[in-house]
């Protein structure tokens, strides 16, 4: 229970190292402007901003944490307040309290005792490679749990709105491919003539296909170059400085515990099936110019 004056309230106490901490979850930046982060070591709580407010404290005032310690002991202490939290998720803003470990293991009578470890890797795409690693090397009682296992309502939300994306980058493709479709028709109607040229003074159709086949896989480059050219140093900026959400969107984002942003990513697999699709596309195009010269009327592409 967390306490102050005549006002009390359940929280969720959790210690932790703040040093390591911040570099995990970077805690730190949820802090109001009128408090400061822990230091190791110190005597002191980060309180989430609707707690805070419930119980009417400020950055300076005392908090008092009553509750139950290892082995049914009593547990209970003051202290200070020197940060409010403001989490996008009200369910953090009124339920957690942060404290320095060493102040928690006392609190608790549970010295050099700790219920979890968080580990982040760093890439993201070696997340199932890590966790059969540490799998392999820690054993009952511990257990390892990925943030999947231990979010899955989150999960199932990331599912639902990756179906959307797919739906939105199929129709995206499609009009890609339509874009790509009428470049290299337009292309073909316009050299008919010079094609016709070639021909009548003696290159066989066989390899004019193969110079056209070759000639649109070089647009196809091209074009995926000249994206990346102009793209990625518009989504590195982005991955740094994500857009803030506002309204309807933003709230539902604060209801479901997330932060209202719109981020984005560099991670090179995402640009790289990107332009493995165009690719395809541009082969499945390339199609299109392959009749058009088999079947070229030389002398009516003459007289045209």
């Amino acid at each position: 229970m967390a306490s102050s004056e005549q006002l009390t309230q359940g929280a969720l106490i959790i210690g932790i190292n703040p040093e390591k901490e911040n570099e995990v979850t970077n805690l730190e930046k949820w802090i109001r402007n009128d408090g400061e982060y822990l230091k190791n070591g110190e005597n002191g709580v980060l309180v989430g901003k609707l707690l805070a407010k419930h119980l009417k404290l400020n950055v300076g005032d005392t908090l008092v944490i009553i509750g139950q310690g290892f082995h049914g002991i009593g547990a209970a202490g003051k202290y200070p307040v020197k940060g409010i939290l403001e989490f996008p998720s009200p369910e953090l803003s009124k339920n957690f309290i942060y404290i320095e470990i060493k102040n928690a293991q006392e609190l608790f009578s549970a010295p050099n005792r700790y219920t979890s470890m968080v580990l982040m890797v760093e890439n993201q795409q070696k997340l199932k490679i890590a966790e059969k690693k540490i799998k392999s090397e820690i054993g009952k009682p511990l257990k390892v749990m990925t943030w999947s296992e231990m979010q899955p309502e989150l999960v199932q939300m990331i599912d639902s709105d990756r179906a959307g994306g797919i739906i939105m980058i199929g129709i995206l493709y499609i009009v890609i491919g339509f874009g790509i479709f009428g470049t290299i028709m337009m292309l073909m109607a316009e050299r008919k003539r010079e094609f016709a040229v070639m021909i009548s003074v003696g290159m066989k159709k066989m390899k004019l296909v193969t110079i056209v086949i070759y000639e649109t896989i070089l647009i196809g480059i091209f074009g995926v170059f000249s994206g990346f050219l102009f793209s990625f140093p518009i989504t590195g900026y982005m991955s740094k400085n994500p857009i803030a959400l506002g309204g309807d969107a933003a709230q539902w984002m604060v209801d479901m515990g997330i932060e209202p942003v719109l981020a984005f990513s560099i991670v090179p697999e995402i640009f790289s099936r990107q332009a493995i699709v165009i690719f395809i596309i541009v082969l499945f195009v390339s199609i299109y110019p392959i009749i058009s010269v088999q079947k070229l009327n030389v002398i009516r592409a003459l007289h045209g």
